[in-house]
């Protein structure tokens, strides 16, 4: 775990009041890594987890069409029944071109939404800071000034009396940033729908998938340390 890790754990600890309802809920996990899901399972431990890749769902496309949806009830034949309570996504909209059209998407099958993203931050020694990963994009409660092409509003992708609670906060450094140079990111949780009743779903995480989990993270840290040491 990497001191950015550290550091959106510590801000959404301090904000966890906001989160508290979900507790005993049904939440999907997009594209965690070992820590997030360890995190989440402390911060909320009646919850009942899905984990969801890309190669489950890519989320600019519609749910039904995804292979997750398959795991679900054969009642569900489009995407508009409720599966989750709310969507926990960390550090995935930065490669996204589409905020909206996604979080409509999110919208189909999950009543709430939780991001927290990059408002400012370098990645890379790029002139636009950007990662070598398909990071595209940056989000802002405020415009404010960003070193980067692409900065999406929030209240510009949702009805601003859908935003239940958002924050801009002072990021770790890395080694593209100075001393005097801080990095910001954002949170945000964020009312997409409001359903009653759930349809079934056959699949949570299970041994296999944290196994995988674990392995898919140990991997990355590897590299990371690997690319890091040699640049």
């Amino acid at each position: 775990m990497d001191l950015t890790q550290i550091r959106n754990f510590q801000v959404i600890t301090e904000n966890a009041i906001f989160l508290n309802r979900f507790d005993g809920g049904k939440i999907l996990l997009l594209s965690p890594n070992l820590h997030d899901f360890l995190f989440w399972k402390k911060l909320l431990p009646r919850a009942e987890f899905t984990i969801s890749t890309i190669f489950d769902w890519n989320i600019e496309n519609k749910f039904h069409k995804s292979k997750f949806a398959n795991s679900c009830s054969s009642e569900i034949q489009h995407d508009k029944f409720k599966l989750f309570d709310l969507t926990i996504a960390q550090n995935v909209f930065m490669y996204i071109n589409n905020p909206t059209q996604v979080s409509n998407n999110i919208s189909s099958i999950s009543d709430n939404l939780f991001i927290q993203d990059i408002k400012y931050r370098k990645r890379s020694s790029d002139v636009t800071g950007l990662g070598f990963d398909a990071d595209i994009s940056r989000y802002s409660i405020t415009q404010g000034p960003v070193n980067h092409p692409r900065v999406h509003i929030l209240s510009e992708i949702f009805k601003p009396n859908r935003i239940i609670a958002q924050f801009e906060y002072d990021g770790a450094t890395n080694e593209y940033h100075a001393h005097n140079d801080t990095p910001r990111h954002i949170m945000a949780l964020l009312e997409l729908a409001r359903r009653d009743s759930y349809a079934p779903i056959s699949r949570f995480y299970s041994r296999k998938s944290i196994l995988k989990l674990y392995f898919t993270t140990l991997k990355s840290e590897l590299f990371s340390k690997f690319y890091f040491s040699n640049h």
